[in-house]
C-alpha cells in the first residue's frame, strides 16, 4: 500500500514538472514571436511624421490585415480640425512594417475577433490603438479570393463607353494635390490590370511604381484640375484635393474617356512588389496579362 502511494506521488510530481516546463517553453516562444504596442509605434511613427508638413493634432493609420489582400491609409487632422489623407503615392509601408502590423492583428485576434487596426498618433508622442472586426472588409477579402480563381480575360471590370477621346486634354504632371479618394474601382486584380493598361494607352508610363501599386498624377488642362489615378494597398481608384461634386464630375469624365471603346490599347507591362512577392500586369497580342510571383 505504501509503495503504491509513493508511486502515485511520483507520477503527480512528474506531471507537475512536465506541465511547468511546457508552460515556460510556450511563454518563451510567444515572447519571441510577439510584438508589443511600443515597438509597433516606434516602427511606424517616423515615416508618418516625416510626411506631415504642417501643424497637426492627430494622425490615424487604418490597416487591414493582409490575407488575400490588405489595405492601409493615413488620415491627418490639422490644428483647425481639417482632415486630409497622406498621398498614397508617397506613403508606402515597408515589408517590416506590414509584417509587424499583421503579427499584432493576429495576436489581438486570439483574444477578440480582429482584422483591422486603427492607430492614432499625437504630436506629444502618445498614441492609442483600437482593434476592429470589420465585417465589410472581411466579405471583400472573401470576394477577392473567389475572383482570383476566375479567368482574367473573361472579366470586364467596367462597362465600356462610347465617349470620344481628347488625347490633348489630360497630361501627366509631377505636382500632387490629391489627398481625398473620390472614386473606387471593384476590388479585383483583373480590374487593376485593365485599369493600368488603359492608363498606359492614354498617358504612357505611370509617374511612380512603388510598393503595392502605381500612381499617375494627372492634370486636366481644359478644367484646370489636378487629380491622380492609383493602385494602392486599398485597391484602385481616383484621388483629388476634395470629394466635391465638381471633383466627382470631372473624374467621371476622365473615367468615361479611359474606358471608351475608341481607346486603342497598347502593349505594355508594369511590375510591382508586395509582401508576398511581386505582380506583373500588362497587355500583349490582344490579351490582358496578369502574373504573380511568390517569395
Amino acid at each position: 500500500m505504501k509503495s503504491s502511494l509513493n508511486l502515485f506521488l511520483l507520477i503527480l510530481l512528474s506531471l507537475f514538472f512536465h506541465v511547468s516546463f511546457t508552460n515556460i517553453l510556450c511563454a518563451q516562444t510567444t515572447q519571441k514571436t510577439s510584438i508589443n504596442e511600443a515597438a509597433l509605434i516606434e516602427l511606424i511613427r517616423p515615416q508618418i511624421e516625416q510626411l506631415i508638413t504642417k501643424p497637426w493634432k492627430k494622425a490615424v493609420l487604418d490597416y487591414l490585415y493582409e490575407e488575400s489582400f490588405g489595405g492601409y491609409g493615413v488620415t491627418v487632422w490639422d490644428t483647425t480640425d481639417q482632415a486630409y489623407t497622406l498621398d498614397p503615392g508617397d506613403y508606402n509601408l515597408s515589408t517590416e512594417e506590414s509584417n509587424s502590423l499583421n503579427k499584432f492583428i493576429l495576436q489581438a485576434d486570439q483574444k477578440k475577433a480582429c482584422n483591422t487596426l486603427q492607430i492614432s498618433l499625437y504630436p506629444d508622442k502618445t498614441y492609442h490603438i483600437k482593434t476592429i472586426w470589420d465585417v465589410k472588409k472581411h466579405k471583400l477579402q472573401l470576394r477577392h479570393t473567389k475572383s482570383e480563381k476566375e479567368n482574367l480575360t473573361k472579366i470586364l471590370p467596367t462597362s465600356s463607353t462610347n465617349s470620344s477621346i481628347d488625347m490633348t486634354r489630360y497630361t501627366k504632371v509631377t505636382i500632387s494635390k490629391s489627398n481625398k479618394k473620390v472614386k473606387e474601382l471593384p476590388v479585383n486584380e483583373s480590374v487593376f490590370c485593365e485599369f493600368y493598361v488603359r492608363l498606359y494607352a492614354l498617358l504612357g508610363d505611370p509617374h511612380q511604381v512603388g510598393f503595392e501599386g502605381f500612381t499617375y498624377l494627372i492634370y486636366d488642362k481644359e478644367k484646370d484640375f489636378y487629380f491622380s489615378a492609383s493602385l494602392t494597398g486599398f485597391g484602385a481608384g481616383y484621388f483629388a484635393a476634395d470629394d466635391s461634386n465638381k471633383s466627382k464630375k470631372l473624374i467621371e469624365e476622365f473615367h468615361a474617356s479611359l474606358y471608351s471603346e475608341h481607346l486603342i490599347l497598347k502593349e505594355c507591362s508594369v511590375e510591382y512588389e508586395h509582401d508576398f512577392g511581386s505582380t506583373k500586369f500588362g497587355f500583349k497580342e490582344g490579351q490582358f496579362i496578369k502574373e504573380n510571383t511568390y517569395d
